[in-house]
């Protein structure tokens, strides 16, 4: 049927669009499938997410992995001064101005007196997301990646050809313990589930935030 994962990738976005709406009562304007998004240590095969139509506008610029860094410091703490994060980040002042130049210009942040920042808001472009990690055969891998993509995601999949799913079914338990969906498909498409998942909050807001920035330079992107 297929003789790379990178082609069983591409055929799975290709056919399965229609089956995930129906599986996730996702709308077909709302929902959108992301090809290997690249969030650093994690570049999960496919990404699923659900567009929120209540965002004011797309930004022209996105944020940066150590912008989103930054933002998280500064929401946790409320308000913060330059040393301060100086501090926390090991980072030059030069390059922490810069940062917080651009999160005051998209107005995340406010500039306070004596070099002190506060939080203002943070808007996302998606309500919820979904990982999916595809593999041929190798189930134990599918499975460790599939975990560490709860970091930034609400739900996470491992996706595996039906005829060689028996491996991870006989330790569907391990599954259950790292909350990770387990589904295979034939050679007619069909989906079939062998374990679903409880939906959570991501992990990391940090890294959900960035996964917000990836997904809104995506689409504007499509809109250009």
């Amino acid at each position: 049927m297929f003789n790379t994962e990178q082609e069983l990738v591409e055929l799975i976005i290709k056919r399965f669009h229609t089956k995930w709406i129906w599986i996730k009562k996702y709308s077909n304007e709302n929902m959108e499938f992301l090809r290997e998004v690249n969030l650093g240590y994690w570049i999960p095969d496919i990404v699923i997410v659900n567009k929120k139509w209540n965002f004011s506008s797309f930004r022209e610029k996105t944020l940066s992995m150590f912008d989103v860094w930054i933002l998280d410091i500064i929401k946790k703490e409320k308000t913060i001064n330059i040393n301060e994060l100086i501090d926390i980040t090991k980072s030059s002042k030069k390059k922490l101005n810069n940062s917080l130049s651009l999160l005051i210009n998209e107005k995340m942040i406010s500039p306070q007196l004596m070099e002190t920042y506060s939080f203002d808001k943070y808007e996302m472009f998606i309500s919820e997301s979904i990982a999916i990690e595809v593999k041929l055969k190798n189930w134990q891998r599918a499975l460790h990646q599939a975990h560490r993509y709860k970091w930034f995601a609400n739900e996470s999949y491992v996706l595996l050809p039906e005829s060689n799913i028996v491996p991870a079914n006989n330790n569907i338990e391990l599954f259950k313990r790292f909350n990770v969906w387990l589904l295979s498909f034939n050679n007619e498409w069909q989906i079939k589930s062998y374990f679903k998942p409880t939906k959570t909050m991501p992990i990391s807001r940090q890294m959900q935030y960035f996964l917000n920035e990836q997904c809104c330079h995506k689409f504007n992107s499509y809109s250009l």
